[in-house]
Parts: structure tokens; C-alpha cells; sequence
């Protein structure tokens, strides 16, 4: 299953001012380096050209200069991935001139048990064994609640398999009673709402975020995002929040315009849980002109394992 770009993007860079030093706390780093700072770095020698995340430390706060490479995702790392992963740390070593260290942060654990922290090869006897640092969000689940890592409270709706509203609320309060500046509030509420998004009903989430709308509208992502929509004809109705802008639209928009934003919703919202549609399911997702029945597949996604049950060859979708 591989997540959405929308979706870690909202996630990495959403929450990005705050999170990369709680997860050095959870990796106990007592003290994070002030002299810290972000490199958007791109890398030429490869297709997937940009890395989740680079974090360079300078001295006086480390003996020399050096960087953690963070890479997000919310299922096991494939031997493709890995591979993928491993090459872009050493394209970063060089084209940084400094110790790169891999650390990826696996978001959701799901019903999966093990993830990959190093990746092993053998041939004819002869070994290769690659290691890097890994952390598991939904181990540091009573961390982040007792607001030591509250920085990662956009992620507790991840950290059990059926998230109660309870988790969205108590990321929420973990927030905004933090004693964080307002514009880092802002971009952990839009995390939090991407993130809730994509495991709770729209309704649910805009409800306990109500008091937010005007703060999630501010951020330069959703900005663009809406901006996306409403040239399809779906964020007819910003003023009344983001989740109602999205109803109105579908509602208000050309029918070929509904029908495309709401197949474009499905597969945004679905990916995270079940991977990339493959051709035979994205053709009936685009043949399909029952507009409520693509709302309502969206709607119910967490009850489906499959695509083949959401979109069967025949007949009305059937939950897992």
C-alpha cells in the first residue's frame, strides 16, 4: 500500500517546523540542536528526484556538520523501496558533502507486525547487510498523550486500527492547549486533518475541528488544494469550510466536473488504505457515472481491505 503524494505531503510539510525535533526527543536526543535547518534538496541522479525530508546540523551543536534523511510511509518498505531509500542516502552523502543517516517513520501500523529496519542480500555465501534507524508512531502513542512529543499529536488517529473520535479530540487539545507559537498550531491542525481525513467520515472530523475551519483555510497546502478543486468545480463552498466547500462543490459543479472531482476524492482517500488502483479498477472507477455511489464508497472506504471490493467486475461494492 503506498500513500498518496497529497497525502505525505501534507503530513511532512504540514507539520514540518515541529515534528523532526520531536522525533529526535523520541529517539532520546535529550537536547535537539539549535542549529538545526531544513535542506530542500533535490537529486538529479534519480527518478523519484526528492527526499521526504533533510535536516542538517551544524556546529557548535554537533563536532561537525552532518544530517538525518527522513522518509515517511504508512506500510512495510518493499525491497523496491528499500533500494529506492538506501540510494537516495548516499546521492544525499555526496551532494551534501556531510554523514547522512537514514530514519524512517513508519505512520500506521495496521494489521502488519514487522517492519523493515535494514535491508539483507545474499548471494552464493557473500552478505550485504544495510541498516537505518526506524521509528514506529504508534509505539510512542502514551508519549505523545502525556504532551512529551505533543509536536506528533496530528498522528494519534494512526496509532490504533479503528481510531475512536477520542484520539482526534485529544489531538486536537494536545494542540492547541500547547504552549507552541500560532503559526506552528495552524500547521499541526492542517496535519491533523489530513491525516483524520483519511481514517474517520469528513462529517466527524470538521465537527471536532469546527472551531479550526478558519485556521485550516490559512495554510498555504489546503490553499492550493482548494484552489485545485474549484477549478473542477468542487470548493464551491470555502466560506462555510473546507469539508461543506467539498460537498457544495460536487453538488454545485457540472456533472461531468462532479463526477471527475468525486472519482479524484475516491482515489485520494483510498490510496493510504489500498495502494495504487491498478488499470483494470481505475477503468471502472472512470466508467463509473453513479455519483452517489462514488461518494458513498468514499465515505465508507475503512470498511473495505480491497479495491476488488469496493469496484467488484459485477455488481454493488461489498465491505470487508
Amino acid at each position: 500500500m503506498k500513500a498518496s503524494t497529497r497525502f505525505l505531503s501534507w503530513i511532512i510539510f504540514g507539520a514540518h517546523l515541529a515534528h523532526p525535533l520531536a522525533l529526535l526527543r523520541a529517539m532520546g536526543v535529550a537536547n535537539p540542536p539549535s542549529h538545526a535547518h531544513f535542506e530542500d534538496v533535490t537529486l538529479n541522479q534519480i527518478a523519484e528526484h526528492r527526499a521526504d525530508q533533510v535536516l542538517v546540523y551544524d556546529p557548535p551543536d554537533v563536532p561537525s556538520r552532518g544530517a538525518h534523511y527522513f522518509e515517511y510511509a504508512v506500510a512495510p518498505a518493499d525491497r523496491e523501496t528499500l533500494l529506492g531509500w538506501i540510494y537516495k542516502r548516499c546521492c544525499l552523502e555526496k551532494q551534501l558533502g556531510c554523514p547522512v543517516v537514514l530514519i524512517a517513520v513508519y505512520l500506521w501500523q495496521g494489521r502488519r507486525r514487522t517492519f523493515p529496519d535494514r535491508m539483507f542480500t545474499e548471494v552464493l555465501g557473500a552478505t550485504d547487510d544495510m541498516g537505518f534507524t526506524k521509528l514506529e508512531i504508534w509505539k510512542l502513542r502514551d508519549r505523545i498523550l502525556s504532551g512529551e512529543l505533543r509536536e506528533l499529536a496530528p498522528f494519534l488517529v494512526l496509532c490504533e486500527e479503528d481510531p475512536p473520535e477520542q484520539s482526534l479530540v485529544a489531538a486536537r487539545e494536545l494542540i492547541i492547549q500547547g504552549d507552541l507559537p500560532a503559526p506552528t498550531k495552524s500547521l499541526l491542525i492542517g496535519a491533523t486533518a489530513a491525516v483524520a481525513l483519511r481514517r474517520l467520515p469528513l462529517e466527524l472530523v470538521m465537527s471536532v475541528l469546527s472551531r479550526e475551519v478558519s485556521m485550516l483555510k490559512e495554510i498555504p497546502l489546503i490553499q492550493e488544494w482548494l484552489r485545485e478543486r474549484e477549478e473542477i468545480g468542487v470548493a464551491k463552498g470555502l466560506d462555510q469550510g473546507i469539508a461543506i466547500g467539498l460537498n457544495k462543490g460536487i453538488v454545485l459543479g457540472r456533472d461531468e466536473g462532479r463526477l471527475e472531482a468525486a472519482r479524484m476524492i475516491l482515489i485520494e482517500v483510498a490510496e493510504p488504505r489500498l495502494g495504487v488502483p491498478s488499470p483494470q479498477i481505475a477503468s471502472r472507477i472512470a466508467e463509473c457515472t453513479d455519483l452517489q455511489r462514488l461518494v458513498r464508497v468514499t465515505t465508507e472506504i475503512s470498511q473495505f481491505e480491497t479495491w476488488d471490493e469496493v469496484f467488484p467486475e459485477n455488481g454493488e461494492p461489498s465491505s470487508g
